[in-house]
């Protein structure tokens, strides 16, 4: 393998590791928020404790360099980031590691919002009939367009590798 191919597939495996780190880290820190602060709810505690779980796997997957999988969880963990909505007394917001982004809400009026931080976890069931918001977060949007990008230089470098190997 040439130089130029090793040095960008080192580049994306370094890459790959920083977003592994990333999703493992927010995901056990979201547990462990979510430990201290739903320990005496329960059902709340047993869902949030799944969806961060899930995240620090992801990140696991990315860090032991089980690349397939771990990018296409991924996918599914950040595409549940970027939505969150309330509506009918039901609502979800779920964040893991750091959210900007912009959103209405109707509850009372209409506001418009800009928010960031990190973790957030809310699961409104019959709660206020009256709440209405949308929410979008860009972060998941930005790691997914990096997730897309990866993979498809991933695909392409084995590619290349095996149309090497073919011709030797």
């Amino acid at each position: 393998m040439c130089n130029g191919k090793k040095s960008r597939l080192n580049k994306i495996e370094h890459n790959l590791k920083i977003l592994g780190l990333y999703q493992f880290v927010s995901g056990i820190v979201g547990i462990l928020l979510c430990t201290y602060f739903f320990g005496s709810i329960p059902f709340q505690l047993l869902i949030s404790i799944g969806i961060y779980g899930f995240c620090a796997y992801c990140g696991f997957l990315l860090l032991k360099k089980k690349y397939d999988n771990g990018l296409n969880l991924s996918i599914i963990n950040q595409s549940l980031q970027i939505i969150s909505f309330g509506v009918f007394g039901f609502a979800i917001k779920y964040t893991s590691g750091f959210y900007a982004g912009f959103g209405i809400d109707l509850t009372d009026d209409l506001i418009t919002r800009f928010d960031f931080g990190i973790n957030t976890w809310r699961l409104y069931l019959n709660a206020d009939p009256d709440l209405v918001f949308l929410y979008v977060n860009i972060i998941p949007i930005f790691i997914l367009g990096f997730i897309y990008r990866s993979k498809t230089r991933l695909e392409l470098n084995n590619k290349s590798i095996s149309e090497i190997g073919k011709s030797e």
